[in-house]
């Protein structure tokens, strides 16, 4: 699975490219300004295909978080497994009574390539349009994520006369709140149309904050935080910043309404990272729905010149 999704964000990264390559020329033929006069010649179809000023909108998609991050819930960092079930003897005799033998935790035996769930976001956007095919967006976004993995605890136990050892798995996850804000440069391609392609691109800043971090052994559950930070209330995350480039395409259904279908690549520095850890990688599927005519931009019906 994360192979192919490994593959996904290349082919995706290569149709943005080409995307942007093949519609760059096309793109050139109308960035006209609409000036009132100009309005007043157009039919209601056109009104319709029109984009002016202000517009804002509701996002409903699915995200994809890049697994970078995903490590620091693998208790091996400040939230510290081994810390919290074998150096801690409360937890540690507990565990012992359940398998009735001694373990051990293996390093090798903790998640190596920990990752993400795909997590359902929400958005909230504006976006200006400076004439009909340029423009600035503000695309604000929030999720809840889920990292999720196992790992294996070695029992000793002496009625093993095998050379393999006898391993119990148990269940470590994370818990996390992201908001990314979008701001950049809106792109669209040719003459006012029901249906139009186009592209965003700019700064991404987020700011990630770890709301939990637990792992399940038989029947106990233990938080593994580092013990100050939660005696102190003390938050895990804070901001981080990179860029973002959409591509999607717009479905104009009235004067007032439209639809837009994108798909956005992120890559950015997650607060939760390690300094030396490369930038996250991240992919996000979205349905907006867009309320074009915000200050009365466009009027009702066609009016004949003065």
């Amino acid at each position: 699975m994360k192979t192919a999704f490994k593959y996904l964000k290349i082919y995706g990264l290569i149709a943005s490219v080409w995307l942007f390559c093949a519609t760059y020329g096309y793109g050139q033929r109308d960035g006209a300004v609409y000036t009132d006069k100009h309005i007043a010649q157009l039919s209601d179809e056109e009104l319709i295909n029109l984009n002016l000023g202000w517009q804002l909108g509701l996002g409903f998609g699915v995200y994809f978080p890049g697994s970078e991050a995903a490590a620091y819930y693998d208790g091996t960092r400040n939230n510290n497994l081994r810390n919290r079930i074998i150096n801690y003897s409360y937890n540690y005799n507990d565990i012992k009574e359940y398998f009735n033998h001694d373990f051990e935790l293996e390093t090798e035996n903790l998640p190596q390539d920990m990752g993400y769930e795909p997590a359902l976001n929400m958005h909230f956007f504006a976006q200006y349009f400076f004439n009909q095919n340029n423009g600035i967006v503000l695309d604000f976004s929030f999720a809840r994520l889920k990292a999720l993995d196992l790992f294996a605890l070695t029992i000793d136990d002496p009625s093993n006369t095998t050379s393999e050892p006898t391993l119990e798995f148990g269940t470590i996850w994370g818990l996390e709140e992201r908001v990314n804000i979008n701001i950049g440069y809106m792109r669209f391609f040719g003459a006012p149309n029901r249906t139009k392609l186009f592209w965003e691109i700019g700064l991404n800043i987020n700011d990630s904050k770890s709301k939990e971090n637990k792992v399940e052994i038989g029947p106990f559950t233990y938080d593994i935080r580092d013990f100050q930070s939660t005696q102190y209330q003390m938050k895990e995350g804070g901001l981080g910043a990179g860029f973002f480039i959409t591509q999607g395409v717009l479905f104009n259904i009235n004067k007032d309404f439209a639809l837009q279908l994108a798909g956005s690549y992120s890559m950015k520095r997650i607060a939760l990272q390690e300094a030396d850890e490369p930038l996250s990688q991240n992919w996000t599927l979205v349905m907006r729905i867009v309320y074009k005519n915000l200050f009365g931009n466009i009027p009702a019906e066609t009016r004949p010149l003065p």
